[in-house]
């Protein structure tokens, strides 16, 4: 008996590892997708922030004239 219980111990520990590491697999999809966003993010406003600096510098060549 006592061998049978040390046997469902090993399953549900084997059982929780399989969980932890489904998890962590989850986290580190999540944490790849937020990087790409954050990344696609950055280049969306360093676009912008070129755009800005363009219009500011025609608004100012305009106020010279």
């Amino acid at each position: 008996m006592a061998e049978y219980m040390h046997l469902i111990g090993v399953e549900q520990i084997q059982s929780a590892a399989n969980r932890m590491m489904d998890a962590a697999e989850r986290m580190n999809r999540a944490a790849n997708t937020m990087h790409e966003v954050l990344s696609r993010h950055e280049t969306a406003m360093e676009s912008f922030a070129l755009k800005i600096d363009e219009l500011l510098d025609e608004l100012d060549n305009d106020e010279e004239i």
